[in-house]
């Protein structure tokens, strides 16, 4: 009953959408969809987040292969991004099962972008480091999720080689109206860029 549901990404500069965010979702037996704030829980405490993360994988692999078919994006350059948590990111396991899903797909570099969570604490940084640098070379796009949202490490975050820095809707939520949050994003572009 899971499945992913796509949430598409635009560049704001040219209007098209650039990639797509694969969103964990389940169907109960009435075919409503499920919050996953009332079943992510479960999975954790079952201890399948592991598994299930690379269910998502290897599902957003499949549909990006019949996305690829599509005539929309047949001749576009796109990614699927899923999120992944900070401890499947310090699992070897994890990195190395992932690396060979991808390997196996043969859909290239840079078409699947795992999405960490930035708020979560970094327990080693060295080895956090290591393993990014180590699903970078094999063709995973990294991004950093959540950028703004409660305290963001700015020093921690300059050691993580993320390819996408994704800005937290408190920051950008009030971009029109206040010319802070377009000043605090036009810093943030400048730095990372």
């Amino acid at each position: 009953s899971y499945f992913l549901y796509y949430q598409p990404i635009y560049n704001p500069r040219n209007n098209s959408v650039v990639a797509f965010e694969g969103l964990l979702r389940l169907r109960d037996r009435d075919n409503n969809i499920i919050p996953p704030s009332k079943f992510i829980s479960e999975i954790e405490n079952s201890d399948m987040l592991f598994q299930v993360s690379l269910w998502i994988l290897q599902q957003s692999i499949k549909d990006y292969k019949i996305l690829k078919r599509s005539t929309y994006f047949s001749n576009k350059d796109f990614y699927i991004s899923i999120n992944v948590s900070l401890s499947e990111i310090e699992s070897k396991e994890f990195v190395y099962k992932a690396i060979k899903i991808l390997a196996n797909s043969n859909i290239g570099n840079n078409k699947i972008c795992l999405e960490i969570i930035e708020k979560v604490k970094i327990n080693d940084l060295s080895k956090i480091t290591k393993y990014i640098k180590i699903l970078k070379n094999a063709g995973f796009k990294i991004a950093i999720d959540d950028f703004g949202k409660e305290e963001s490490n700015l020093l921690r975050l300059m050691q993580i080689p993320f390819s996408v820095l994704k800005i937290d809707k408190a920051v950008t939520w009030t971009i029109d109206t206040t010319s802070f949050s377009k000043d605090l994003i036009s810093e943030i572009i400048y730095f990372f860029h």
